[in-house]
């Protein structure tokens, strides 16, 4: 699929790839429905180690099965036993990303408080945690 006029959206991704090799990085991309933000994304991560993980209405439980099998698929993360919150699956990823460098894509991000109405504060409690130098972040 060809980008028209995304240059300069492919470029400010490209320039937050780069910052993300030296400090972690949160991007928000918002914007009308179908005008091709995951594919944008797709796009411009496709040469680099990536995870997309799709939001989808599904219990808890269901969704770390997928994303578990997405990790595996598509970083080669194998974690032993079954993951049934997202708290345990964010914290797998940021243990990843301490020894191997990838892009989380997560799309629909805003319908997980729909599945866990605590999840945004439990990703702020792995992160907080995780940056904190004791922990090697």
């Amino acid at each position: 699929m060809k980008f028209y006029d995304r240059n300069q959206e492919l470029q400010v991704l490209k320039e937050t790839l780069q910052r993300s090799f030296s400090q972690a990085e949160f991007t928000l991309l918002t914007g009308r429905r179908r005008i091709g933000k995951t594919s944008l994304l797709l796009n411009a991560y496709q040469n680099e180690p990536f995870l997309y993980l799709f939001v989808s209405r599904k219990s808890e439980s269901l969704l770390c099965a997928e994303y578990q099998r997405a990790a595996a698929d598509s970083l080669g993360l194998s974690v032993f036993g079954e993951i049934t919150s997202f708290k345990d699956i964010f914290e797998q990823l940021i243990r990843y990303a301490e020894q191997s460098h990838f892009t989380l894509i997560i799309d629909e991000f805003q319908d997980f408080e729909r599945v866990n109405k605590a999840i945004f504060s439990e990703i702020q409690d792995v992160w907080d945690r995780y940056k904190s130098p004791q922990f090697g972040a």
